[in-house]
């Protein structure tokens, strides 16, 4: 069962490489943001699977201030010690300031580099005014920040 979820994780991971392949070298980034690590929650599902759920707080180009929660899982022990990719989602709001609310539902991969001290998360992001866009960022594990780029869909 083990190796049915590693392969599973493989798969959806090769699957919306395509996706992100080249956004950050043909496309003029719609912004960037910075974000603060607040607080990780830890649990599992009916199968014993851990869920992952780190909170988040910063800014980002035009979205003002930002919170969010990107949640990686549910997988397996094994895969989320491992330097494979693990599915990851992303929910957050953007607080504008005009006084407008922006909500990003994201889903995409968060992957290792084992010489590195980094999570690398790209996502395709839905946006509350009907717009998607591709989010790319790292996250450095020493500091505790997440630094990336938004652009625009293809």
């Amino acid at each position: 069962m083990k190796t049915l979820r590693l392969a599973v994780c493989f798969l959806f991971a090769i699957s919306i490489q395509g996706v992100f392949a080249g956004h950050h070298e043909q496309n003029e980034a719609l912004g960037s943001y910075e974000l603060e690590h607040v607080s990780n929650v830890y649990s599992k599902d009916a199968n014993g699977n851990i869920i992952l759920q780190t909170n988040w707080r910063g800014t980002a180009e035009n979205f003002g201030t930002v919170f969010g929660t990107l949640t990686l899982g549910p997988t397996s022990m094994a895969t989320l010690a491992s330097n494979l990719p693990v599915r990851a989602t992303w929910i957050g709001q953007g607080f504008l300031p005009d006084g407008t609310i922006a909500v990003g539902d994201g889903e995409g991969a968060l992957s290792t580099s084992a010489d590195q001290h980094t999570w690398n998360v790209e996502l395709i992001m839905d946006l509350s005014d009907g717009s998607q866009m591709i989010s790319i960022g790292e996250i450095d594990l020493e500091t505790t920040t997440f630094r990336g780029k938004n652009y625009p869909m293809k």
